[in-house]
C-alpha cells in the first residue's frame, strides 16, 4: 500500500471557505468535528426548553463530520480546542499497514459494488482489533488500511500493534469461514520507532485539506514490509522484534534491500506469542 492519504473534511463558512480546527472551535456558528461538544445555547424557558431544529441540524452535522476524522484527533480536540498538540512532532509509535491480497484480481472478478460490500465487511472487523487493542486508523484506501499505536510507553505500543496484527489474521480466519464463496487474504507490515506524527496541511489556491498520518523512514518501512509480505503473513521490522523478542516468536529471514532505501533491513515474520512471562 503506497503513499495512501485519508483526507480530514473541514466544514466551509458562508463563503466557502475552509476554516481551521481552532477557528472552528472558538467560534458557535461554525461546524466542530467532535460529535461530543457541547455547543452553546442561550438561557431558555421551560416552554422553550426543547433543543430547536437548528441546533439539532447542526449536532448531526457534527456527528456526520467525526465520521471521517480519526479517534486521536477527536481526542486531542476535546481535551484542547486549539490542539496545538496536533501539529507534526516526533513520537515514538508503531505503525501497522493491512493490505488485501490479490485486490486487483478480485476487482476484475466482482462488480465494484460486491466487492465493496466484501472489504467493508472484513475492515469493519479490522477496526475492532485495532481499537481494542489502542490504535487508530488513519488512511484507508481501496486494498488497505494504516494504523498509528501511539500515546504509550514504547513497549506498550508496539505490544498492542503486533497483537492487533495477530487478531487481525484470527478475524480475517473466522469471516473465511463464513465466507465459502470468496474469502480473502491479507498481508501485513509492522515497524515501530520514531517518526513525525501530527496533520500535514495542504493549503491550495482553491480550498484547504488536512491529513493526520505518521511520516519518515519508520513508516515507510513498515510499509515497504506490506508490499514484501505474502497472503497471511505479517513482517516485521528489527525495532519491533527488539522490543517484543521476550513476548513473541519471530523467524528471521535475513537481510533484504527495499526500493528507495540505501541499506539493506533485517527482517523478520511474526509466528504469535511466546507464551513466556516477560515480566
Amino acid at each position: 500500500m503506497n503513499q495512501r492519504y485519508n483526507t480530514i473534511p473541514i466544514p466551509s463558512d458562508e463563503d466557502g471557505a475552509c476554516i481551521s480546527v481552532s477557528e472552528a472551535a472558538n467560534r458557535e456558528d461554525d461546524l466542530n468535528p467532535m460529535p461530543h461538544r457541547v455547543l452553546p445555547m442561550h438561557p431558555r424557558s421551560a416552554a422553550q426548553s426543547q433543543p430547536s431544529a437548528e441546533a439539532d441540524g447542526r449536532r448531526q452535522t457534527d456527528e456526520y463530520y467525526a465520521k471521517f476524522v480519526p479517534e486521536t484527533v477527536q481526542h486531542l480536540v476535546a481535551a484542547n480546542p486549539e490542539a496545538p498538540e496536533l501539529s507534526m512532532r516526533e513520537c515514538d509509535v508503531s505503525v501497522l499497514f493491512i493490505d488485501i491480497s490479490g485486490y486487483s484480481t478480485l476487482s476484475e472478478k466482482m462488480s465494484p459494488a460486491a466487492l465493496n460490500a466484501l472489504v467493508e465487511r472484513y475492515f469493519s472487523a479490522f477496526l475492532d482489533c485495532i481499537y481494542k487493542a489502542g490504535g487508530d486508523i488513519n488512511e484507508i484506501a481501496g486494498d488497505g488500511l494504516m494504523a498509528i499505536f501511539q500515546g504509550t510507553p514504547p513497549m506498550q505500543h508496539a505490544v498492542g500493534a503486533t497483537a492487533a496484527a495477530l487478531a487481525i489474521l484470527a478475524a480475517t480466519q473466522a469471516l473465511n469461514a463464513e465466507n465459502h464463496e470468496q474469502p480473502l487474504t491479507v498481508h501485513m507490515g509492522l515497524n515501530s520507532g520514531t517518526a513525525l506524527v501530527g496533520l500535514t496541511r495542504l493549503q491550495g489556491q482553491y480550498g484547504t485539506r488536512w491529513t493526520f498520518t505518521a511520516r519518515g523512514p519508520m513508516t515507510n518501512l513498515a510499509a515497504r514490509l506490506a508490499d514484501g509480505a505474502q497472503p497471511g503473513q505479517i513482517l516485521v521490522g528489527p525495532e519491533t522484534v527488539r522490543r517484543l523478542s521476550k513476548r513473541y516468536l519471530f523467524q528471521r529471514l535475513g537481510y533484504e534491500r527495499f526500493k528507495n532505501m540505501a541499506e539493506p533491513i533485517d527482517i523478520y515474520c511474526l509466528l504469535g506469542p511466546s507464551g513466556l512471562d516477560s515480566r
